[in-house]
């Protein structure tokens, strides 16, 4: 029997908005960004654990729990920045900007996911739980008004480097007992991703709250800062 031409239409263009909805979620939570909380949440988990790799439950447990944290947070954020991200050269194709997604939908989404990490981390214990709610709490404050500190650049990379990511180090710290190299390599991990964020940054000069007014001088200054941190981060990670 042959099909009905217009129901195969309707199908293959119902599974073509299922397929891009699917992968609208998948861009939103960051899956390369997420790498960088694995490694992050890892190297907690490698000091606390004697510098050594264990991969249990309980730190298993971190790394999922970190992960829907996070994916969580980007979707919140995007749908806070979907109006100025339409203006930018490179965020106007993500999801919410072009209208492959929709703000309620993606809200529901990130919330869900938040709420499910919580409960994981809760099972792991009250210091995880605390490290992931301060790191809700300062994401909020980063993103959202009145304070929103991704407008001003210390405080920017203040929240947004230091104490982000050293809140995902402290809690992959408590996966385990036997604790060695915390200090460089928490300062590693933190120099590590102040001169990736200096990049990012700098490579996102277009953005309506950060137009292009930086001076030769001022971007200089940034430039030196980033090759400072990636080479200080460099040589702490040779003596961990």
């Amino acid at each position: 029997e042959h099909m009905n031409p217009i129901a195969v239409i309707h199908a293959e263009r119902l599974v073509s908005r299922l397929v891009r909805r699917v992968s609208g979620y998948f861009m939103i939570a960051r899956p390369i960004w997420l790498l960088k909380t694995i490694i992050v949440v890892g190297a907690g988990e490698y000091c606390a654990n004697g510098n050594h790799i264990n991969l249990n439950l309980k730190s298993v447990n971190v790394i999922l729990g970190m992960v829907g944290i996070w994916a969580g947070l980007y979707g919140l954020n995007d749908i806070v920045d979907q109006a100025y991200d339409k203006t930018t050269t490179y965020k106007r194709f993500r999801p919410l900007a072009v209208g492959i997604l929709d703000s309620r939908g993606v809200a529901f989404v990130s919330v869900t996911e938040i709420v499910l990490a919580l409960i994981l981390l809760s099972l792991v214990g009250a210091w995880t739980t605390l490290g992931a709610a301060l790191q809700i709490v300062n994401q909020l404050i980063y993103t959202f008004e009145p304070t929103r500190l991704k407008r001003r650049f210390f405080w920017d990379v203040s929240s947004a480097a230091v104490a982000s990511y050293g809140l995902r180090f402290a809690v992959g710290l408590s996966c385990g007992s036997q604790r060695r190299g915390i200090a460089l390599a928490f300062v590693a991990v933190i120099l590590w991703k102040i001169a990736v964020y200096l990049v990012y940054r700098l490579e996102d000069r277009d953005h309506v709250e950060s137009p292009r007014t930086d001076t030769a001088g001022r971007l200089g200054v940034k430039k030196t800062l980033f090759l400072s941190s990636l080479a200080i981060a460099g040589s702490c990670i040779c003596y961990c």
